[in-house]
């Protein structure tokens, strides 16, 4: 049988019964018990009906820098995307960004989606984006909903996210895809995968994990904080989960030995390193037309 599960059906030994009595300590993932689910379903029938052809380590390695491209909630994409379309390296694009990315005429190496919500259909079903699907390669998740993928006509690439371990394990081996940490989100899941094929340096731009308002916040419930920005002489309102994204970008930065440019000139990610989390790296801070202009 391809899938044997006669080791499943043996009679249970009283030595193998393990108690283990409820911790305090014990910490809930709730974005886990309330997803895997949608997860599950996603991947099996992206298996069954899509397959996962390819994967991250058939993408070429990167030989020089990566440029990672998202929609900001803080300040404007706007303010500095003429420069993009001048910037001749790869580029890593995120789903919700793509579109923007066109209006200025640059059409980036790759688009990414993480996302397992039917809602990302948006990005990809446009007349616009399917102009350019020739041209790029589109990397998803391989729990990604299933239309969203059927949405993309040009190549594509998979890969398994990384959540609880002995399930990630046999996502990858039944699909035959390379393991990413997405670190929670679209742009952490770029900047992983830029990391994996050797960019140096890795810059992002309009990645800010922060808003202007509170009215822009997709979790109104939940305590929400306010973050100085010393270089900007202004607060950026945070919630818990945009937090997260930052930490785990800066938590990334202070370990890996590249370096990080922010192109972005606004949000929480435009502070340093060590001052907003505690973390010995820093990010160099550069306009997006001196970032194109030397890279």
């Amino acid at each position: 049988m391809k899938y044997s599960r006669l080791k499943y059906s043996s009679f249970i030994n009283e030595k193998d019964i393990s108690y283990i009595p409820f911790d305090e300590s014990f910490v809930c993932n709730e974005t886990l018990i309330m997803k895997l689910p949608e997860w599950l379903t996603n991947f099996r029938v992206n298996l069954e009906t899509i397959g996962c052809k390819e994967t991250i380590s058939n993408l070429a390695k990167i030989d020089g820098p990566a440029l990672i491209i998202d929609h900001p909630f803080s300040g404007s994409f706007e303010r500095q995307a003429e420069y993009l379309k001048k910037y001749k390296g790869v580029s890593f694009c995120c789903d919700r960004a793509l579109y923007k990315c066109l209006e200025y005429d640059f059409i980036p190496t790759y688009v990414v989606n993480v996302d397992s919500s039917y809602l990302c259909m948006s990005f990809f079903d446009r007349p616009d984006v399917r102009k350019v699907m020739d041209k790029v390669t589109a990397i998803f998740a391989n729990t990604t909903f299933p239309l969203t993928i059927r949405c993309w006509s040009g190549r594509r690439v998979f890969f398994t996210p990384l959540f609880e371990w002995s399930i990630t394990e046999s996502m990858s081996a039944m699909s035959r895809t390379d393991v990413i940490n997405t670190g929670g989100c679209v742009h952490n899941t770029c900047f992983s995968i830029a990391y994996a094929l050797g960019a140096d340096p890795i810059a992002i731009y309009g990645i800010d994990n922060s808003y202007d308002k509170i009215e822009q916040t997709e979790y109104p419930d939940v305590e929400h904080k306010e973050y100085y920005v010393e270089e900007l002489k202004r607060s950026f309102i945070v919630d818990p989960v945009y937090e997260y994204y930052a930490k785990k970008m800066f938590q990334w930065i202070s370990s890996i030995k590249r370096k990080t440019i922010n192109t972005t000139q606004n949000g929480i990610m435009y502070n340093s390193v060590s001052k907003m989390f505690g973390y010995k790296g820093r990010i160099k801070k550069m306009k997006l037309s001196e970032f194109v202009g030397e890279f």
